[in-house]
């Protein structure tokens, strides 16, 4: 059986009538990352320098319904919402959808930079002081007038006392303040999920090195060399503490802010230790785009060769590449589930 890569990217702006203009058309090649360690995910296309597309009635004036040439950086412009698909004989994958954040011209080919649906959020101005919100009730409130949408999944969590967001503060304002409240924040697509890094578990994807994994060199054995007790300490209102203890080992403190949640504070104790005791293997595979996988997916490692490879692993982050030397995906893989 053969294999014919096969890639799009679909271009979305709203006309001067309110209508939206979809563009379609592939690319000399494109790479994309997502990652549940970063909100901000990101795309690049990359068209040859001198090309056009082909319109029906390009200008809204002409209607003699003849197809025209158009420049492309005349029509692909910044701000247009665009999605990435890949895979192989036209059975493609959505791997990225965003928005243009720039285009530039370079060696002689035409780069368009792209940014996840954090890019709505870079100039959404937040303004707003609110006592003991919770984090969904919260963000609901700031995502009126987006086209984000919250998962549905995200944990009951109270923030304590007044949450401030002064004159200045943007929707990216507020993500980094729950981060800062060892909160993990991602994107997939233009669905937000805020809560516990591990606790998202998606599809189990089978991988079997040899097979259909190019390389795995990467893939280490990290050394539990010194075991970790993690101790969060909240300082409530009248002074005492909120103290939430997880594992035997070195301390590790962590002191939290806002979070008053004894049951989710206990979850997100076990969290950080999964992440601070390895003790197994973790690091990154390479494989073809199919099968298709994305962050949180469970990736299943079968190695006839080390078997203590073999097992089920939290997939943290998915870098890919489609182009003339074929198509990748770099899995980076983070704890054996």
């Amino acid at each position: 059986m053969s294999f014919l890569m096969t890639g799009k990217a679909t271009y979305t702006s709203i006309g001067e009538n309110g209508k939206e203009i979809i563009i379609t058309a592939p690319f000399h090649s494109c790479e994309w990352e997502n990652s549940i360690s970063n909100y901000c995910s990101y795309a690049k296309i990359t068209l040859p320098g001198i090309c056009s597309l082909k319109a029906h009635k390009y200008n809204p004036n002409d209607h003699s319904g003849k197809i025209r040439s158009v420049p492309v950086d005349t029509v692909i412009k910044t701000g247009m919402k665009v999605k990435i698909e890949c895979g192989y004989n036209h059975k493609n994958d959505l791997q990225f959808s965003g928005f243009i954040v720039s285009t530039n011209i370079k060696n002689f080919r035409l780069e368009i930079l792209c940014e996840g649906y954090s890019y709505q959020l870079r100039n959404k101005s937040v303004y707003v002081s609110l006592r003991n919100p919770t984090v969904f009730g919260m963000l609901t409130g700031f995502l009126r007038n987006t086209d984000i949408k919250l998962s549905p999944d995200i944990p009951e969590i109270t923030l304590t006392g007044n949450v401030k967001f002064p004159a200045g503060s943007t929707g990216l304002t507020v993500l980094e303040y729950l981060k800062k409240r060892r909160l993990t924040v991602f994107f997939y697509h233009n669905v937000l999920y805020v809560g516990l890094k591990y606790k998202q578990v998606g599809s189990e994807i089978k991988y079997q090195i040899g097979w259909n994994v190019i390389k795995n060199d990467l893939l280490l054995y990290k050394e539990n060399q010194n075991k970790y007790s993690i101790r969060l300490e909240l300082r409530n209102d009248d002074g005492s503490k909120t103290i939430v203890t997880e594992g035997s080992g070195t301390t590790t403190k962590i002191n939290i802010e806002n979070i008053k949640d004894l049951p989710f504070l206990e979850l997100l104790a076990k969290d950080i230790s999964l992440n601070k005791n390895p003790g197994h293997y973790s690091g990154e595979i390479e494989t073809f785009l199919k099968p298709f996988i994305k962050p949180t997916d469970t990736a299943n490692i079968s190695d006839t060769q080390f078997l203590e490879r073999n097992g089920k692993y939290f997939v943290e982050s998915v870098k890919g590449e489609f182009g003339p030397n074929g198509g990748r995906q770099k899995v980076r893989l983070a704890i054996k589930l």
